[in-house]
C-alpha cells in the first residue's frame, strides 16, 4: 500500500479523535441537525461546532447545507454506520475500562439479550413485542425502526401508557448502547407497571446490519403501523431538503 493511502486513512482517523466529533456524529446519524441546535445539545459553543463539523466535512464524514440563513448537517455515506458500529466494538473488545463497562452492563436486570436485530424485527412484525423508540419526536420522525412507537424518554412522566398494556413482551431503544435515555426511560416504563426490557442497538446498529428504517411521523407510523419502508434499507432517512425544522 503506498504511503498516500495510509495518509488519506489517516484523515478519518484524526476526524474521529475527539470525544466532541464522536458525540456529534452519533446525533447526526441519528436525523439531520442545524448547526446551532446541534452546539446546544453539545453544549459547545456554535463557533466550536463549527469547527469540529469542519473537521469531519473535510474527512467526507458530514454534508452541510445552506437553506436561507441556517446551516445544517447530516451523515451520508452508509459506511458511516458501519464505522462507528465497529469503532465501538474494538473499543469496547481491547480496552479495559470499557471492558469492564461492558460486563456491568450485562448485569442490568432490563437488559434484552437477542440473538440477532433479524429475530427481533420478525417478532415485532408479528405482534410478539411491542418496540419503543425513547428518542426525541424528531428523530423518530427523521428514521426509526419498522413498528416502533414513540414515547419520548423526556415525556414518559406524563405519557398515555395504555396502548402498551396490552403486550407482555415490550423493548425500548434509544441512541445507542451507552444512551443515558435508554436506562432512564426503561426504568420509568418498569416504575409504571410496565415490565419493558433495553435494547442495547440503536439505529446506527440497524443500518449497520442493513435493515430498513421507516420515515414518517408518529400517526403514521405507530398507531396503524402504516408507514412507507424505505427502499433502500441503508439509506439514512430524509435529505435536508425534505427536513424542515
Amino acid at each position: 500500500m503506498k504511503r498516500i493511502h495510509h495518509d488519506q486513512m489517516a484523515r478519518i482517523g484524526r476526524a474521529m479523535s475527539s470525544r466532541v466529533r464522536l458525540r456529534a456524529l452519533n446525533l447526526l446519524a441519528q436525523r439531520p441537525w442545524r448547526v446551532s441546535e446541534l452546539a446546544e445539545e453539545l453544549g459547545e459553543s456554535v463557533a466550536a461546532t463549527s469547527a469540529h463539523l469542519k473537521v469531519l466535512r473535510a474527512a467526507g464524514m458530514v454534508v452541510e447545507e445552506k437553506r436561507g440563513r441556517e446551516h445544517w448537517c447530516r451523515v451520508e455515506a452508509v459506511e458511516i454506520f458501519d464505522l462507528l458500529v465497529a469503532m465501538r466494538r474494538v473499543a469496547e473488545a481491547v480496552l479495559p475500562e470499557l471492558r469492564e463497562a461492558v460486563r456491568g452492563d450485562a448485569d442490568d436486570p432490563h437488559l434484552l439479550r437477542v440473538a440477532s436485530l433479524k429475530e427481533l424485527a420478525e417478532d415485532v412484525a408479528g405482534d410478539r413485542m411491542a418496540l419503543v423508540d425513547l428518542r426525541p419526536t424528531a428523530e423518530f420522525d427523521a428514521g426509526h425502526i419498522p413498528g416502533a412507537r414513540s414515547y419520548p424518554a423526556a415525556k414518559l412522566a406524563e405519557a398515555d401508557l395504555a396502548p402498551l398494556r396490552r403486550w407482555e413482551r415490550l423493548v425500548a431503544y434509544c441512541r445507542g448502547p451507552w444512551c443515558l435515555m435508554a436506562r432512564e426511560g426503561v426504568q420509568a416504563l418498569n416504575a409504571r407497571g410496565l415490565p419493558a426490557r433495553r435494547l442495547r442497538a440503536g439505529v446506527v446498529d440497524w443500518l449497520a446490519e442493513g435493515l430498513p428504517l421507516i420515515r414518517g411521523e408518529q400517526g403514521a407510523a405507530t398507531e396503524d403501523k402504516q408507514g412507507k419502508e424505505d427502499a433502500r434499507p441503508r439509506d439514512r432517512g430524509p435529505s435536508l431538503k425534505e427536513t424542515k425544522k
